[in-house]
């Protein structure tokens, strides 16, 4: 069992020593990254976030919507409000009481599918892609 115990302790000690080195090349690493790369990034790591404390409170439902609408507007993409809160992980009585908000706040617009006059797209406004690209232009001057 000793012998067990020292193997793990060396492997704990690794593991905090490797994560001291990806922490100190972070930065770096997102200086290279694209906005789509980081924004998957962030999503990614906020579902690990809300994995790990669920319960506990955490909530960025507009946050979400805004992450999500920017990486459709890189890929040159469009999406339904009823897509959008399923992309983003956003419940869709939030996701539409927080895309009222967004649009009431000028961020995002939305508009009637030419093709099917039931469904709406939604895309950030020219306001809200000017703030995102300043968030992410700025993130890397952080």
């Amino acid at each position: 069992h000793q012998s067990i115990s020292k193997q793990l302790a060396r492997i704990q000690r690794e593991i905090d020593a490797l994560r001291e080195m990806i922490a100190d090349r972070a930065p770096q690493l997102a200086d290279r990254a694209t906005p789509s790369e980081w924004i998957d990034s962030m999503l990614r790591a906020k579902r690990r976030r809300d994995s790990i404390f669920a319960g506990e409170g955490f909530g960025d439902p507009g946050w979400d919507l805004l992450l999500e609408l920017y990486s459709v507007e890189l890929t040159k993409a469009q999406i339904a409000t009823s897509e959008l809160g399923k992309s983003a992980s956003v419940a869709p009585s939030t996701a539409l009481r927080w895309l009222g908000q967004l649009e009431q706040s000028g961020l995002i617009v939305r508009a009637r599918d030419d093709t099917d006059k039931r469904r709406m797209f939604v895309r950030l406004s020219p306001k809200g892609l000017a703030l995102m690209r300043e968030y992410f232009g700025q993130r890397k001057r952080v």
